[in-house]
């Protein structure tokens, strides 16, 4: 968490940006076919990142909307608002 917060604002919003939206496309994976796994694959060879550090990003981006209460795991990007 400590390296995210080093980044420069822009690159740390872009990265929120990426990994919240790509939590509302798994959301919607029984209408688009885009599971986790899927994504992790995909986001793996665009970002060039290892699968356990696209895997961290996506579960850990922030609160899921659809399951109820609270969670222990930090979330990378709660703080970022990327609503319209």
């Amino acid at each position: 968490m400590q390296l995210l917060l080093q980044l420069p604002s822009e690159n740390f919003h872009l990265l929120a940006f990426v990994f919240r939206n790509v939590q509302l496309v798994i959301q919607k994976e029984s209408a688009n076919k885009m599971s986790l796994p899927a994504m992790g694959v995909l986001l793996q060879a665009m970002l060039d990142l290892p699968r356990n550090v696209v895997k961290l990003f996506i579960t850990n981006a922030a609160e899921p909307t659809t399951e109820g209460g609270p969670s222990s795991a930090v979330q990378l990007f709660d703080s970022v608002d990327i609503g319209p």
